[in-house]
């Protein structure tokens, strides 16, 4: 497990990518995470996951953020 750094997105209806700065691939700026839509024979939606890097990718968890100046106090 190990955190990453969305810096851009595209969606539409059906797929999803995020752009991501990965510490495990310092360097590249071609990395994303891709998200894809399906619907099942009986209409429920299904979702899939991957990394470009071909990387098993289980699960997405956004944290939230606080620039420098929010932690002064």
């Amino acid at each position: 497990n190990h955190q990453v750094l969305a810096y851009a997105y595209e969606a539409d209806s059906d797929h999803g990518a995020l752009r991501i700065y990965d510490p495990n691939h310092p360097g590249s700026d071609d990395v994303e995470l891709r998200i894809r839509r399906a619907d099942t024979a009986d209409g429920r939606p299904r979702f899939s996951l991957e990394q470009t890097t071909g990387e098993p990718l289980l699960a997405l968890l956004r944290l939230p953020y606080r620039g420098r100046a929010d932690t002064r106090r």
